[in-house]
């Protein structure tokens, strides 16, 4: 398949898909973000972000660094994964501590922003979780995260840097 522009690829998606968008550090992750949001607009799909290890802010203010208006982005529903910086509309919360990520709290917290409503759900910060969990949780993790393959209330898109496993 060739594709001609971003907003031909997300027309690929199809609900219940996981994407993984890998990328090297000097990609500015931040802007195929913001396209992606406003493809999802475009159709009138809700978005709810999942922020790990405050990822989000840092998008936040490379796109402002851009001149993009960030203000429609600062009110999308944003699940907070572990981090200390409450930006934009966290409307949940999922700790992570040195061992493990509570998956039952973020199932929990993701059914009651969704309401099993189809939604785009980017995750942001994803190579993180290489960064901060053992070898065995790592492992639970992505076992975890393979139970939402297929769940058709969704479009997930990990967006995770390269190279930093």
């Amino acid at each position: 398949m060739v594709v001609k522009d971003v907003f031909s690829l997300f027309s690929c998606l199809h609900p219940g898909e996981t994407v993984l968008v890998e990328y090297p550090s000097e990609f500015p992750s931040e802007v195929l973000f913001s396209k992606l949001l406003v493809w999802a607009e475009d159709r009138g799909i809700p978005v709810v972000v999942d922020d790990v290890l405050d990822t989000f802010p840092q998008y936040l203010s490379r796109l402002e660094l851009r001149a993009v208006n960030v203000e429609g982005i600062s009110s999308i529903p944003i699940i907070k994964i572990g981090g200390n910086w409450k930006v934009g509309n966290v409307v949940g919360s999922v700790d992570v501590d040195k061992h493990s990520l509570g998956t039952e709290y973020y199932e929990r917290a993701y059914a009651e922003i969704t309401g099993r409503e189809f939604v785009l759900n980017p995750v942001l910060g994803f190579h993180k979780f290489f960064l901060n969990l053992p070898n065995r949780e790592l492992l639970r993790l992505i076992r975890n995260i393979s139970t939402f393959v297929g769940k058709r209330d969704r479009v997930a898109v990990y967006f995770s840097q390269r190279g930093r496993r």
